[in-house]
């Protein structure tokens, strides 16, 4: 029987094909490595013997078995397979903001520094503040003269003491007291023979009535709520700076919290008769550093006293003239360019705050902690608009200040 011919070509190649599949090549699933790492991109590209029987035309079966069968498929291990995505090392990061990215716009800065506010040589305080040093350090802060609203003078300059609303040096004088109601009222003064204070008792004698009239502050300063049922009765005591202060007696109510700011002229109580007291008056006085001193009202003592109403009066001259005074209520009160909210704000009032009213007009309506109203008042030392809603008075319109012309 003749043995079957072989050429030389195929067994040539039948021995390089045994040999491909016995050289210990990985297959795909082997060449995948646990980390994921660089062995993946190894099997994408078939070692080049393995690409070379691709190429050629596919071996007989019959002429050139392997020892565990065919040769590893081409089909398997696709040599342009695509890999993972994967960035390009020179791709653009996230978007990110430019260098010169513009910063929002937080506003042009205050118009002005307000008072007891750090401050430095380029600051414009507000008013007729000036940089200088308190107990507080360099902040913003009165001189001589100038209005103040701190019991211990802490917005006035340098050693200067905060009495009766204004910066003055310690000892320099009373306060510029001015009568305890309203402006315009004539009342009558007497003085008691068994009094042994330097008091007086004012009542009405104009026409209209004592009783539940507001009796008003002499000076600005710190107000004190007191009782006294068988004396004084509801009291108020008035702090008005280097040991000066006043008595308001026989109240029948309190008009302000105890140890509230008050500025001359606005309302603290209501005339009455409580305590020992044989009817509705107003027993006055002024003491320094706990010593009755003779009443001086606008700069004029009233002695000698009389000894019976009617034979003196006396008209009110408490704020009469110029800016109306009032109290803010509530915290960060804006204080506006111009009777708007969407005017530039100048200062924040931080909490209430004594102000001067120069005027009042209409402007934008304001809706705030429940009330409504379009009127805005114009305060001297803010050189501002604040809406009348944060002013501390029943009336929307306040009653005693001129429309701004």
């Amino acid at each position: 029987m003749d043995r079957p011919h072989v050429s030389l070509c195929a067994l040539t190649l039948a021995v390089a094909l045994a040999g491909c599949a016995g050289s210990g090549e990985l297959s795909v699933d082997e060449a995948a490595a646990p980390d994921g790492g660089e062995a993946v991109d190894d099997a994408a590209a078939p070692p080049t013997d393995a690409l070379a029987a691709g190429d050629g035309a596919e071996p007989d079966a019959g002429e050139a078995p392997d020892a565990d069968g065919a040769a590893p498929d081409a089909a398997h291990v696709a040599p342009d397979a695509a890999t993972p995505d994967a960035a390009p090392p020179d791709a653009a990061p996230p978007d990110a903001a430019p260098p010169d990215a513009a910063v929002p716009d937080a506003g042009p800065p205050p118009a002005c520094v307000p008072s007891r506010q750090a401050c430095d040589d380029d600051t414009r305080c507000c008013g007729d503040l000036m940089c200088g040093r308190t107990t507080l350090g360099r902040v913003c802060c009165g001189g001589d003269g100038a209005s103040c609203a701190t019991p211990n003078g802490e917005d006035c300059c340098g050693d200067l003491l905060c009495v009766g609303g204004r910066c003055q040096p310690a000892g320099a004088g009373a306060p510029d007291f001015q009568a305890p109601y309203a402006c315009g009222q004539r009342w009558t003064y007497s003085h008691h023979a068994a009094e042994v204070r330097r008091a007086l008792d004012f009542v009405r004698a104009d026409g209209g009535p004592t009783d539940d009239e507001p009796t008003l502050a002499s000076a600005a300063g710190v107000a004190r709520r007191r009782q006294e049922p068988g004396g004084a009765g509801n009291y108020i005591v008035i702090d008005h700076g280097d040991g000066w202060q006043t008595y308001h007696f026989h109240l029948s109510d309190f008009l302000v919290p105890d140890g509230a700011w008050v500025a001359q002229g606005q309302p603290v109580g209501l005339v009455g008769s409580t305590g020992a007291s044989s009817g509705p008056h107003l027993h006055y006085e002024q003491l320094r550093h706990g010593a009755g001193q003779v009443v001086a009202i606008d700069g004029d003592s009233l002695a000698p006293y009389p000894g019976r109403y009617f034979e003196r009066d006396l008209v009110s001259r408490n704020a009469c003239d110029g800016p109306r005074p009032y109290m803010t209520w509530g915290a960060d009160r804006p204080v506006h360019e111009a009777p708007s909210l969407d005017a530039r704000v100048l200062v924040t009032l931080r909490g209430p705050t004594p102000i001067l009213v120069v005027c009042q007009r209409r402007g934008q309506v304001v809706d705030a902690e429940g009330y409504t109203n379009d009127w805005w008042s114009l305060l001297r030392d803010q050189g501002g608009w604040l809406s009348n809603i944060y002013i501390d008075d029943p009336a929307a319109r306040l009653p005693d200040v001129p429309e701004c012309e």
